[in-house]
């Protein structure tokens, strides 16, 4: 097992990129979701294919692509607990696609193996 636990490192190769994820602290006084300092994720698998799915409040919506996270901590070593209101740029560095759901997967053992991330069009859709 990695040391930041995920999959083998032998399917890293297949895992190149790299996102950057701030998790919700709060509300500003506007209502405005507040969010942590950035945290450095890397081997990611970023893949892009429109349909139709249910969100995890069950309404119907697009989603625009999913992202596969193959570790189980942050580059600064903080586990990884992905929210739908929290905020994640993909490797362009400027797109904050919408988290319709953020799922762990287990492995045999019950360790958390990686991590699937269902994104939206940026900006909500």
């Amino acid at each position: 097992m990695p040391a930041r636990g995920g999959v083998d490192p032998e399917l890293w190769e297949v895992m190149p990129s790299t996102i950057t994820w701030e998790a919700v602290t709060g509300r500003d006084a506007w209502g405005h979701f507040t969010y942590a300092a950035p945290e450095l994720i890397d081997h990611c698998n970023v893949s892009f294919k429109l349909e139709e799915v249910l969100s995890a409040d069950g309404t119907e919506t697009i989603k625009a692509g999913t992202v596969i996270i193959g570790t189980t901590k942050t580059l600064s070593g903080k586990v990884i607990q992905i929210g739908i209101n929290d905020r994640i740029t993909l490797p362009d560095g400027v797109t904050h696609p919408r988290i319709l759901m953020a799922n762990s997967l287990d492995d045999e053992t019950g360790a958390v193996h990686h991590i699937v991330v269902n994104i939206g069009l940026p900006g909500g859709g």
